[in-house]
């Protein structure tokens, strides 16, 4: 106290939630507080405790909190999201190998998407990825949740293009026109 030689310290922590989704599934109630009532979507919900909450799906929770008086109350609204986002590859990247371009699309707009190309962070321009290398790509949600795919892209030459082809005909014909020029305007020295 003041008077006396003692004094005391005291730590008090706690933890407030965003609106934002989260991917959490237990959430103690606040000193001094016990679980009043809980709904997810609208829809009242039994607790095991007065002490926590155990969240077990997801959606949106509206947790009521009270002291054991009942003269104050604090209500919490919390959205639990634990499914992690997705890409959609085409052509289908399950092998771990493809021979062509990769074009990915996001199951959420909101993700945030991390490329590594031969270990290097790449930043993707289009949904279409065209350059020869080995792909780690993680997708991740506003609530954490994320998911990875590993792929390896070799394209290598197309002969069916038509280039390895053309190229080497068209020399062929232009070397014919010379000789054949040449040929006719012969001159003897």
């Amino acid at each position: 106290g003041i008077k006396g030689d003692t004094s005391y310290r005291i730590d008090f922590c706690f933890v407030l939630y965003s609106p934002a989704p989260r991917n959490v599934s237990h959430i103690n109630a606040p000193m001094g507080f016990i679980v009043s009532s809980v709904s997810l979507d609208g829809m009242a919900k039994a607790t095991d405790s007065r002490d926590y909450v155990q969240l077990e799906e997801d959606g949106n929770y509206e947790i009521l909190f009270e002291d054991p008086e009942g003269t104050i109350r604090w209500q919490m609204d919390i959205e639990r999201d634990t499914a992690a986002p997705a890409l959609y590859f085409s052509p289908d990247i399950k092998s771990g190998r493809v021979s062509e371009y990769v074009d990915f699309t996001a199951s959420d707009r909101d993700a945030d998407i991390r490329i590594l190309w031969n270990g290097q962070q790449v930043e993707a321009y289009s949904p279409r990825l065209a350059m020869d290398g080995h792909y780690q790509i993680t997708i991740t949600d506003q609530a954490g949740n994320s998911r990875q795919y590993e792929f390896t892209l070799r394209k290598g030459f197309d002969i069916r293009g038509g280039y390895l082809i053309i190229i080497p005909v068209l020399l062929l014909a232009a070397a014919g026109g010379i000789v054949l020029y040449w040929r006719r305007n012969m001159r003897v020295l």
